[in-house]
């Protein structure tokens, strides 16, 4: 048998083969004429006037003509010029197309075969770290429990005809409540907590659900299924404590819908502000998100994008830990978790109260700094000369102390002697009416002061 590769193959192969045989033939019959235009039958450049451009005449009982030029140059007017050059040219150029087709057919060979085969998109997508458990696998598991415990609740034909429905049910929650409603059709205690589950649908104050039968002597995979219902239960009444306790130890080869138990394990440790193990929860179960149950993928998507920017000591994660301490005093508890938590609650509002007071002064602070530094600018401009290059920013009140001259009476006073000689020397250079004039100011002075 060969396959459409092997047949694709062979058909190129041949065609390189036919393409080949006809080069050859080709290249046979170029020899040929090569050996004729030796023989005489040759190719024939008469040069004249070769002061002007050369002219090449090709003889047309040749093979076809062969363009070559040949600029003037050569003196002499008559001259003609025998070029026999055609053979040898004929089989340099066969030889470079023979190498030439020879490198592109093992070129087309070599990607022929050596063509890599590219992965699907499904192959390249990375693979999930957990698989929809087969349904033959949950069937044989169910009918060996029926062969183990033929006494089941109720008989076992109509077992086997309310499982043959799953047939048509996809993978995950659907699959997951059938898989419940067949196992309450075993046992008269898997009904009973089953039962009672279903008719718990609303937050409130409940009695918890006795499972402490679940022991070693039930099948894993339906300790674990009912396990499952257990906690889901819980979570729907707002128990997320307990529910995370019984969520986080089952392993999901043994459940009927691993999506199921992915879920309400992220939406416990989201409740509970545990974000590390939520995002590990919701990308684990995002890996398969196109193949999950709508209303599991959208909540998936809108927890994540919740809770990742949740920080610790925020006002957003002290909210969230007073609506956590709301929903347990709702559910009536006031245990020491519950005032654990309101203290945890008052000390990160310490905390921020501390920070947010702690930025106030240092910007109070740096306000003080930056007047004070403005005050010092402005004294060390004023005592500093202005440069006369440019103009001055700083400007003063022009405001002066008043100059302590003494209280003594008659500072300033000279004897008469030296009064007249300080005068002439005032006055020598001036003209005699201003002599006049500057000794009548002195007196006015000498006879104002007592």
């Amino acid at each position: 048998m060969i396959n459409c590769d092997e047949a694709d193959s062979l058909t190129e192969l041949s065609r390189s083969r036919l393409l080949v045989s006809s080069q050859k033939n080709y290249l046979a019959r170029s020899r040929e004429r090569s050996d004729a235009v030796a023989a005489g039958r040759g190719l024939h450049m008469s040069v004249q006037n070769c002061s002007k451009a050369a002219k090449l005449s090709i003889d047309p009982r040749t093979s076809p003509p062969l363009a070559h030029s040949y600029g003037s140059g050569v003196g002499g007017e008559g001259c003609i010029l025998t070029v026999p050059f055609a053979a040898a040219y004929t089989r340099h150029f066969s030889e470079w197309s023979l190498r030439l087709l020879r490198i592109v057919l093992l070129l087309t060979l070599a990607l022929r075969f050596s063509t890599p085969s590219f992965a699907t998109e499904s192959e390249l997508r990375k693979a999930a770290s957990w698989q929809w458990p087969p349904l033959t696998r949950i069937e044989s598991k169910l009918m060996a429990y029926l062969d183990q415990n033929p006494k089941s609740l109720e008989p076992r034909l109509a077992i086997e005809e309310h499982w043959a429905l799953s047939q048509k049910l996809p993978p995950g929650p659907l699959l997951f409540d059938h898989v419940l409603s067949t196992l309450a059709k075993l046992d008269d205690r898997f009904n009973r907590v089953i039962s009672q589950l279903d008719r718990r649908t609303s937050p409130g104050l409940v009695t918890p659900i006795d499972i402490s039968w679940l022991d070693e002597s039930i099948a894993p995979w339906i300790r674990a299924n009912i396990q499952l219902a257990v906690a889901r239960s819980l979570a729907h009444q707002q128990l997320y404590d307990e529910a995370v306790q019984i969520l986080k130890v089952l392993d999901l080869a043994e459940v009927a819908d691993p999506s199921t138990l992915l879920f309400y394990r992220a939406v416990c440790y989201h409740h509970l502000l545990q974000k590390e193990e939520c995002i590990v929860a919701l990308n684990q179960l995002m890996e398969r998100d196109s193949e999950l149950a709508t209303r599991y993928a959208v909540t998936s998507r809108l927890m994540k994008s919740d809770i990742e920017p949740l920080k610790e000591d925020s006002l957003d994660e002290i909210s969230r830990l007073m609506n956590d301490v709301q929903r347990r005093l709702d559910l009536g508890r006031s245990g020491k978790v519950v005032r654990d938590q309101e203290q945890q609650i008052v000390d990160k509002l310490d905390k921020m109260i501390d920070k947010i007071e702690q930025q106030i002064q240092e910007q109070q602070k740096k306000q003080q700094q930056q007047q004070q530094q403005s005050k010092d600018e402005q004294k060390k401009g004023q005592s500093k000369p202005m440069d006369d290059s440019r103009n001055a920013e700083n400007r003063g009140q022009g405001d002066v102390d008043p100059k302590n001259i003494g209280k003594r009476s008659g500072w300033g006073d000279l004897p008469p002697a030296q009064r007249q000689e300080a005068l002439q020397n005032i006055t020598k250079d001036l003209p005699s009416h201003y002599r006049e004039i500057i000794e009548a100011y002195f007196k006015a002075l000498a006879t104002e002061n007592p």
